[in-house]
């Protein structure tokens, strides 16, 4: 998968999650609409935020990777620690979003199921920088 192909998938994305954040508004009855309106932006900006965070993390260390020997080594072990947690993380928060929806009967956990996908679309986005260096 390239770059190109991740944010295809990312902008993608982003509109399942915008319409299933405008779904919550309709099917989540047991708070009132403001809290459902806060929660309609809290998905939208945590898939958003999420995605940047480890799109923009490589640009961010690596001005500080050039100063000598050791910075670039604990730079890139500290880089592929990251995107490495992240895909792990965002495998892990699927299968716990998903079992813990199914044992509950509480689908409405469902709708932020996009978030751990831009977890793992900004993560692997990382790796993905990681290695053409």
């Amino acid at each position: 998968m390239s770059k190109n192909d991740i944010r295809k998938y990312y902008k993608n994305f982003g509109y399942i999650n915008l319409i299933l954040s405008i779904l919550s508004l309709f099917f989540i009855k047991e708070i009132g609409i403001i809290e459902r309106i806060i929660a309609l932006i809290v998905m939208n900006l945590g898939y958003h935020i999420i995605y940047s965070f480890f799109n923009s993390l490589y640009g961010f260390v690596s001005h500080m990777r050039t100063n000598n020997k050791f910075n670039k080594i604990g730079g890139g072990f500290m880089l592929k620690f990251m995107s490495i947690s992240g895909i792990l993380a965002s495998f892990l928060f699927i299968y716990v979003l998903i079992s813990d929806s199914l044992f509950q009967n509480d689908y409405q956990k469902l709708f932020i199921i996009c978030i751990p996908v831009s977890i793992f679309l900004g993560a692997y986005s990382l790796w993905i920088e990681i290695k053409n260096e």
